[in-house]
């Protein structure tokens, strides 16, 4: 039997966070949550608020959760309070669009907060820091706009620690509890209102959140090396719509740009060999557990 481990989730009421809390204790770990709570400046506090307590639903009652800033010199006394054994990094503003909006607090946040837990896991002698980082950039070539820029900056500092770490690139991942401004949500919702889904063809690589955050789990378990996690299949956006429709059995499909875009295709090649990463859902049935998920919340 594996040994249980105490893991510090930052970020661990987020999309991501609290479905990965939610796995970590499933399997009998001791886990505790930073989360800040934050709108990013961008989205409805009342969404969020009610996407938060239905995320709370999700985890044990009893988990401890520190609303902190990660740049607060507070989260050293979490670290010392904790002693976790595994940090792994998810506070972090989600897209492009939330870091453009507010661009000095997301590089707060992205560069100071992840310095400063990298210094508090140097201090508390953390076993391992997982960093979860962005699969849309993963050669480097095509980077755009702050958010690339900090997040293959975080990737650099995780490395250059000295600290045991994981780093992961995770490809579009979507599901249940996610804001309803993302590019899925935003679809299924023009769907629902019998409206235009506007598309084009740029390629996104899915992965459903329950299969992210077990590839972050399995992956956690390796050492100073970086993973790919998503079904390694390209999809373009007018396919998500089309694919969406036929859920919904409504709405229509406008083609924004005829030329095809950026492939965002990742090689997991190396996840599913050394960590023996196996994603189980694919496209249609994500989209219909999404839709699902949205026809409950009516």
């Amino acid at each position: 039997m594996a040994k249980k481990l105490k893991y510090l989730i930052t970020g661990g009421l987020g999309f991501i966070g609290h479905n990965l809390v939610k796995q970590l204790q499933k399997e009998k770990n001791d886990v505790q949550v930073i989360d800040a709570l934050t709108t990013y400046a961008v989205h409805s506090k009342e969404e969020l608020e009610d996407l938060y307590n239905q995320r709370l639903k999700q985890v044990n009652n009893k988990t401890q959760i520190y609303k902190e800033d990660i740049c607060t010199p507070e989260v050293d006394q979490i670290f010392a309070n904790f002693n976790p054994d595994v940090v792994i990094h998810l506070a972090d503003f989600p897209n492009a669009s939330t870091v453009a909006t507010n661009a000095v607090e997301a590089a707060r946040t992205m560069c100071q907060g992840l310095v400063n837990l990298l210094d508090c896991a140097k201090r508390h002698t953390v076993k391992k820091f997982v960093y979860i980082s962005t699969g849309i950039y993963e050669d480097k070539t095509n980077v755009d706009g702050q958010y690339s820029i900090w997040k293959i900056a975080g990737e650099e500092l995780v490395k250059q620690s000295a600290i045991a770490h994981v780093i992961i690139r995770p490809g579009t991942v979507y599901g249940p509890r996610n804001i309803s401004t993302d590019i899925i949500g935003t679809m299924f919702k023009k769907a629902i209102e019998k409206d235009i889904l506007y598309a084009n063809n740029t390629k996104h690589d899915l992965i459903y959140v329950d299969d992210c955050v077990k590839g972050i789990v399995q992956a956690s378990m390796a050492e100073n090396k970086t993973y790919n996690i998503s079904l390694s299949q390209s999809i373009s956006e007018k396919d998500i719509a089309n694919n969406i429709i036929n859920i919904v059995k409504h709405g229509t499909v406008k083609l924004q740009q005829e030329h095809e875009l950026q492939d965002n295709q990742l090689d997991c090649s190396e996840s599913h060999k050394e960590i023996k990463f196996n994603p189980k859902i694919d496209i249609e049935k994500g989209l219909k557990l999404y839709h699902n998920w949205i026809s409950t919340k009516k």
